[in-house]
């Protein structure tokens, strides 16, 4: 009764609801919303740091099926379609599988996702795990394995992240790894913005409850920076910012962002703003920033 499976034949995607339009300024690509009933069943399961599926890779299908569920400690999922992502002739078929167990509050997983389009393999298998040793510290990591028809060697990806969390603090610190044509393998069927990567990011959270004339002093920030696999650096950021609630009610918000990014130029960006509020946390309130 834990397992539900799903089978379509032509189904009509002229039904659904449009994509609203976005205007992207960015040298990467935008993800789009899934709203296709027969992907959204069981989208939740596949969700990753790094997206080895993204189903709106796989354009109106003819046909299509999936199950997925949980038995005990075991939580499955897999989709299989065929559909023509060249508008032509050329069928693929695309296949997406994950397996879950879970130990505890913790877990790991395997996901395999490929598409065979005019012989042609693309795509990766992946291990994942989500970790807790204690009540606050936590550990989170994807080690991946990707193949296509332009790296017959495959490439690697991975990330790790150890975190600290508390009702009133966050620490975590984040190691990237993305090979070079890794996203041209993925992005068959899976969604990665950018490859050829080595990527540090850290951050941390404070809050202090002072409860006199302050009410409330909070601390954010956000420290990232990420080279090529050739050791060029091409962007680093820092970002922080202190928030003050006063027990009149009035509020202040100081926030700085420091960048650097490498592209056919270097581009060096600061950002500083100050915001002024009333009443920020109840239903009814006014705010005004200078940036």
């Amino acid at each position: 009764s834990g397992v539900i499976a799903n089978a379509t034949i032509n189904p009509d995607f002229a039904t659904i609801e449009a994509d609203q339009e976005r205007i992207n300024l960015t040298r990467f690509e935008l993800s789009l919303q899934e709203k296709r009933p027969f992907f959204l069943e069981s989208a939740e399961l596949y969700r990753q740091r790094i997206r080895t599926f993204y189903s709106r890779r796989i354009p109106d299908i003819q046909g299509g099926a999936q199950v997925s569920g949980k038995v005990g400690p075991w939580t499955v999922a897999a989709i299989g379609a065929r559909s023509d992502p060249l508008a032509e002739t050329a069928w693929a078929m695309y296949g997406v599988g994950r397996l879950q167990r879970d130990l505890g509050p913790s877990n790991m997983a395997i996901t395999v996702a490929n598409r065979s389009l005019t012989g042609d393999q693309q795509g990766s298998a992946g291990l994942d795990a989500t970790l807790f040793f204690t009540k606050t510290f936590g550990f989170t990591g994807q080690l991946i394995r990707s193949w296509g028809p332009n790296t017959p060697t495959g490439t690697w990806a991975y990330f790790l992240r150890p975190a600290f969390d508390t009702p009133t603090a966050h620490v975590h610190v984040r190691y990237t790894h993305l090979g070079d044509q890794f996203a041209d393998n993925v992005n068959a069927i899976g969604f990665v913005r950018d490859d050829d990567r080595r990527e540090l990011d850290a951050a941390v959270e404070k809050t202090f409850w002072v409860r006199q004339f302050v009410e409330r002093l909070q601390y954010d920030s956000n420290y990232n920076i990420y080279w090529s696999q050739r050791g060029t650096l091409r962007s680093w950021q820092i970002d922080e910012s202190i928030d003050v609630e006063f027990r009149n009610r009035l509020s202040l918000r100081v926030a700085h962002r420091e960048e650097f990014k490498r592209f056919e130029a270097d581009f060096r960006n600061r950002q500083t703003s100050l915001r002024v509020g009333y009443n920020t946390r109840e239903f009814q309130s006014a705010s005004g920033e200078v940036t």
